[in-house]
């Protein structure tokens, strides 16, 4: 097991299966991943596919800043210390750029939550008060 794959609880497969078609017929062999072409077929191993709302992340750090408006965090408004700088926030359904988040906040807000959760999750917190 490489040192990147300990503690990240994200099971690895050590192969990749080969779904190349030639003539009408796929290949579907089972490849090592250490193989850079199917030795069944001879073609290349498939380019890893980007999930969609990376799309956003295509954005230069400069974009957000105009769009955030300035170079600050969007929720807590900290600036960026001179070791780091603030985390690109994108909207994983729609893949739009939202700002920039300092890494605490960037944590703090999960991918999954609306605006109508984060309302009344505010709501809970101040009933209970």
């Amino acid at each position: 097991m490489r040192r990147e794959d300990e503690g990240s609880g994200v099971k690895r497969n050590p192969f990749w299966i080969c779904r190349r078609v030639t003539d009408g017929v796929k290949c579907n062999a089972i490849n090592s991943k250490t193989k850079r072409k199917c030795p069944a077929c001879g073609k290349p191993r498939p380019a890893k596919r980007r999930p969609k709302h990376m799309a956003a992340l295509e954005l230069v750090y400069e974009q957000y800043v105009a769009l955030n408006g300035g170079e600050h965090c969007g929720i807590c408004g900290r600036k960026p210390s001179a070791r780091r700088r603030l985390d690109r926030d994108h909207d994983h359904a729609s893949a739009a750029a939202r700002g920039l988040l300092c890494s605490r906040c960037n944590r703090a807000l999960p991918s999954w939550c609306s605006p109508s959760w984060l309302r009344a999750a505010a709501a809970y917190l101040e009933r209970k008060r």
